[in-house]
């Protein structure tokens, strides 16, 4: 389990969240949690599901949201197979984490 505060993350909804989500999704893995507030991305966070695992999103103290500042869904799942590379999308809409 990590909070992405622990790597960096503000949830004010101005300060750009994705380098802190993605470096907790790919250190830690498993459960990431979001305690309340507002996470601005601005580009899709990418769950490499070979080199980590499953990965679980789950909202601590209230409400935490989501806010796409930039193109594309907020999360994708990547999975490798061979020579096959597939990309799926998570979210296409920012949801809502609520505890």
């Amino acid at each position: 389990m990590s909070n992405v505060r622990d790597f960096g993350a503000m949830g004010d909804g101005i300060e750009d969240d994705s380098e802190a989500i993605q470096h907790a999704i790919d250190v830690a893995g498993g459960l990431i949690e979001f305690p309340r507030g507002d996470y601005r991305i601005t580009k899709p966070i990418m769950v490499e599901l070979t080199k980590v695992g499953r990965v679980a999103f789950r909202g601590e103290g209230g409400t935490a949201k989501p806010i796409m500042a930039g193109e594309g869904p907020v999360a994708f799942a990547k999975e490798r197979f061979a020579a096959i590379q597939s990309k799926r999308p998570i979210a296409r809409t920012a949801p809502t984490f609520a505890s």
